[in-house]
């Protein structure tokens, strides 16, 4: 004999198979818990990025120029000798970095020398300084020469790459400033007819000086 099911009962039974269902899956699902950065595995560690090297910059070449120029007006040789790179200290000996301005100022009649410090550009360990230095000659008045200062970054410092071309733009290794000192000969000038206005000779000048004259003894 066959039973029959009302609607209701039939309802309540599918809705118990069906939380019953639910229950078993939930129970199947794994708990989640948090888990701190400090219990991650070192391959999940989160790395703090190292610092990259900041570069330092190189002091202003300035002072060392006008350091240079300074020495040279004041005639400090030694202040300057020590300012050259060591290349140039090696290859030159401070007497004779010496006499070669000592020199070229004397050749010049230069009684002073003065420098003016006009512009200063650096490019990496290297700059240069633009300058003009005014010697004043007792021969010829104030001579002045625009020039330009090398400098370069050497032992923590800023030194100059040395030339005899600072003394004078124009003055090389092997050259040297002597000064002629000379008269210039003139030609002789003479009239139409040969007679000389200005010719070149020996001049007899004949004078008298009254009062130291003896007395005149008359005529005899």
């Amino acid at each position: 004999m066959k039973r029959k099911w009302s609607r209701r009962v039939f309802l309540k039974l599918a809705l118990g198979m069906l939380a019953g269902a639910c229950s078993a899956r939930s129970g199947e699902l794994p708990s989640t818990t948090e888990t701190s950065a400090e219990e991650l595995p070192p391959l999940f560690a989160l790395a703090a990025p190292s610092p990259s090297p900041i570069p330092t910059a190189l002091p202003a070449p300035d002072g060392a120029a006008v350091a240079f120029l300074s020495a040279w007006s004041a005639g400090d040789y030694a202040t300057m000798y020590d300012l050259l790179c060591q290349a140039d200290r090696s290859a030159i000996p401070f007497e004779t970095f010496r006499g070669r301005y000592l020199r070229a100022q004397t050749e010049a009649t230069a009684t002073a020398v003065q420098n003016e410090l006009r512009a200063v550009l650096a490019r990496g360990n290297s700059a240069s300084a633009s300058f003009r230095t005014i010697w004043q000659t007792s021969l010829f008045g104030p001579l002045s020469f625009e020039n330009t200062l090398p400098l370069i970054w050497e032992g923590g410092r800023w030194v100059v790459d040395w030339s005899s071309a600072l003394i004078l733009p124009a003055l090389g290794e092997d050259l040297t400033l002597v000064l002629l000192d000379r008269t210039a000969s003139r030609g002789n000038i003479y009239e139409r007819n040969g007679l000389g206005l200005a010719v070149q000779g020996k001049m007899v000048e004949i004078g008298v000086v009254p009062g130291r004259l003896p007395n005149d003894p008359g005529p005899v």
